[in-house]
């Protein structure tokens, strides 16, 4: 007897840049599991498609080619400060039927940039 599995398993790894000029950058890794009532075909698609992060996770636009190398980007508008945006970007390493692997996840937020001088 064979059922279908309703596990899907995603991994963003993460590199978050210090927020003060100068500073050595810090890897970290997050780890967090949840409960999600539909296949893993929609839970995968949730990930890869605009409306869809739009939907769930409330982005501003998302740029994702969903292959293996390819990126996977998703913007917010800061709405309590005019003009500034959060953003994850990152590389699709691995994608099946069943998982999502982004890597060189990096997080940018309005506090970490800093102009030349």
């Amino acid at each position: 007897m064979s059922s279908k599995s309703n596990v899907f398993v995603i991994s963003l790894i993460l590199f978050l840049g210090s927020t003060s000029a100068g500073a050595d950058s810090e890897n970290r890794s997050v780890d967090t599991t949840a409960n999600i009532s539909a296949s893993p075909g929609i839970v995968l698609q949730a990930f890869l498609q605009d409306e869809d992060l739009k939907a769930w996770w409330k982005v501003s636009r998302s740029l994702v080619e969903p292959r293996a190398g390819g990126i996977w980007s998703i913007t917010w508008d800061d709405r309590r400060q005019a003009k500034t945006h959060r953003a994850w970007i990152g590389v699709i390493e691995e994608i099946t039927p069943l998982g999502l692997v982004v890597g060189h996840l990096v997080m940018i937020g309005p506090d970490m940039a800093t102009r030349a001088g």
